[in-house]
């Protein structure tokens, strides 16, 4: 018992009071101090999320404006090459016409080989077929034609018309005389025979090839079409600025007190002499009369062509075919412009006397094998 109240005697409760204080005071302070430390936790995480969202948005702007500069870039970029391009594609377009020039001569020439070799090809063909006939008509029909030309005629007569096709080609121009004089050569160098003019035959045979494809100016197309631009230049208006007349005294008139004689004279010479005066901006403009005069002239100009196209003076013609242009060129290049400029053009591409081909080589030839014989 005396234990006991030994134990709850009032010292002892005063000093567990006392620790029981402390350890709520200790318990106060460390929770505040843990809020505090919340808090400033709290408050960090806060400040870094704000500090990633205005990065984020930084960020995104940046990425924004980069993108616009990039397209920017490339559109000046295409816009440069567009320029640059420019230039090159004219350069270009230039050097694609003289190509396609070019290929078309070549293209032309190597059409006209063709045709050439083709047509030598089947006339060699139907001459020999023609050689058969003939050879085999002759071997059965040789002693019945004891009345038959010599060998001496059948030359001679090869040799006249060789010469002939040669004179009709090459002075008058006739094509188709010369090739029936041609045809009528090989005819009689086939029923000659002989294996020694083989030679002249297939030389004839390149010479009626050549005169085949020769090409003569259609004359009639070429004055058929010189009359077509000049109904058109007949249909061109005549618009002028008539200037105005101004009538001018140039002698002061005289009294009538004076003699009649020197008024008269004054008064002639005064309605006889007028002044035509322009305006500085109508001096340039070409008056009614002249233009009448110019289109007079063209139509001179046009008919004087045809005139050479039909005699065939083919410098005479590129001459006066060259003044016309000129005239439209400086008169009228409002007019020139387009189709009257192609027709124009083609007509100065005509030739009205191209060389004719050689054929002198089949009768040269002849000549040489004539006088070996002898």
């Amino acid at each position: 018992m005396s234990q006991m109240e030994g134990n709850n005697s009032p010292d002892n409760l005063g000093g567990s009071h006392k620790e029981a204080e402390e350890s709520a005071q200790v318990l106060a302070i460390l929770q505040s101090r843990s809020r505090f430390t919340l808090f400033i936790a709290w408050l960090a995480l806060f400040l870094t999320a704000v500090g990633i969202a205005a990065g984020y948005k930084n960020w995104m702007q940046i990425n924004d404006r980069a993108k616009q500069a990039a397209v920017g870039v490339s559109e000046l970029k295409q816009r440069a090459e567009t320029f640059a391009k420019k230039s090159s594609v004219v350069a270009f377009n230039t050097q694609l016409l003289t190509d396609l020039e070019k290929k078309s001569k070549q293209l032309d020439h190597s059409v006209q080989t063709l045709n050439r070799v083709n047509k030598l090809t089947q006339h060699a063909i139907k001459t020999v077929e023609q050689q058969a006939v003939l050879l085999t008509q002759q071997q059965e029909q040789s002693q019945a034609l004891a009345s038959a030309p010599s060998y001496a005629w059948r030359l001679a007569e090869l040799h006249f018309l060789l010469q002939i096709a040669n004179q009709r080609l090459q002075l008058h121009k006739d094509k188709d005389g010369a090739l029936q004089a041609l045809r009528s050569a090989e005819t009689t160098l086939l029923k000659l025979g002989s294996k020694k003019y083989l030679p002249v035959r297939k030389k004839l045979a390149e010479e009626i090839i050549s005169v085949e494809i020769f090409l003569i100016p259609n004359i009639s197309a070429i004055s058929q079409r010189i009359a077509e631009l000049l109904e058109v230049i007949n249909a061109m208006p005549v618009e002028a600025e008539i200037a105005k007349l101004q009538k001018i005294t140039l002698l002061p008139e005289v009294s009538e007190e004076e003699s009649g004689f020197i008024s008269r004279l004054v008064s002639g010479i005064n309605n006889a002499v007028v002044i035509q005066k322009f305006d500085p901006s109508v001096r340039k403009i070409i008056g009614i009369d002249e233009k009448e005069k110019l289109k007079n002239l063209l139509q001179l100009r046009f008919e004087t062509l045809r005139l050479m196209v039909l005699q065939g003076l083919d410098y005479d013609y590129h001459q006066q075919l060259k003044l016309i242009q000129q005239m439209l060129e400086k008169y009228y290049p409002d007019i020139i412009k387009g189709s009257l400029e192609q027709q124009l053009d083609e007509l100065s591409k005509v030739k009205l006397s191209p060389p004719p081909p050689d054929i002198s080589g089949s009768l040269t030839l002849l000549n040489q094998l004539s006088k070996s014989g002898k």
